[in-house]
């Protein structure tokens, strides 16, 4: 369920039910607050009331889902395998795109300058950068023998920062990447 606090009182405001307990978390941006749950359709309610203003037609139907972020005028879901693209006005899918993978992404994408940026947790495909209008995949940091576990990359001044974790150690690490390359570093 997804529940509504009024954050200046803690007064309950509102709830809504999902069919799941595995949902996503939620974004809100200009009274709009954005989730999904496995088996449950996206929906885009009011912050204020929970009302409905728009939900999909189709469920993205997975218990897996890494995160949602909020990016111009686009919901961003990776879910599984596959990564969608809705339109914050209406709900319509714009895009959805296939994460190849031998692990999963497990956390929210990180959106720099019409780029993409989801973290894997394989340990080989390191972040895959996608185009924010049409969700192709523009180039990968992979081969770092690093998995990006249950953490997303932080975008700022131009940089990708990450917490990442050696396969050959129990340490974590933080790394920077810059974020306006366009093509992988070597």
């Amino acid at each position: 369920a997804v529940y509504a606090i009024d954050a200046a009182t803690g007064t309950f405001k509102w709830k809504r039910n999902l069919t799941n307990i595995n949902a996503t978390p939620v974004c809100v941006r200009d009274g709009v607050v954005y989730f999904g749950g496995a088996n449950d359709p996206v929906y885009a309610v009011s912050a204020e009331t929970g009302e409905t203003i728009w939900q999909t037609s189709n469920t993205v139907g997975s218990s897996h889902y890494a995160g949602v972020t909020l990016a111009s005028n686009k919901l961003l879901i990776v879910v599984g395998t596959t990564m969608y693209a809705f339109n914050t006005a209406n709900g319509s899918q714009t895009w959805s795109t296939y994460i190849p993978r031998s692990g999963w992404a497990q956390s929210a994408p990180a959106v720099y300058s019409n780029r993409i940026y989801v973290a894997m947790n394989d340990g080989g495909d390191g972040v895959r950068v996608y185009d924010l209008n049409t969700g192709s995949n523009l180039f990968n940091y992979s081969g770092f023998n690093i998995m990006f576990q249950q953490t997303g990359p932080a975008l700022a001044n131009g940089r990708m920062f990450i917490l990442g974790q050696q396969l050959s150690s129990t340490s974590c690490y933080m790394y920077a990447f810059n974020a306006a390359a366009t093509s992988a570093p070597l």
